[in-house]
């Protein structure tokens, strides 16, 4: 079986994986935000960026892999010759 999902196709993996990266792009956020401001964020504000942040991080991930093939070959269709 292959991992990779196919070109214009997203699998519950690429969703999955988009999850971890919604993690990762928040918690770069808390970090960034938190040393800039010297404090932990703490009003709806700052947590409305880190969300949107992360959601960003995780949507340009579905993104990529809906334009990716399952060769790894971006913006190429699985039927066309490499």
């Amino acid at each position: 079986m292959n991992a990779l999902s196919g070109f214009l196709k997203v699998n519950i993996r690429d969703l999955g994986k988009s999850l971890i990266m919604v993690a990762i792009g928040a918690i770069i956020k808390v970090i960034v935000t938190s040393i800039d401001s010297g404090t932990f964020p703490s009003t709806w504000s700052e947590w409305k960026s880190i969300l949107f942040v992360g959601g960003s991080a995780a949507l340009a991930y579905l993104i990529k892999n809906f334009l990716t093939n399952s060769q790894d070959q971006f913006l190429k269709n699985d039927n066309t010759p490499a």
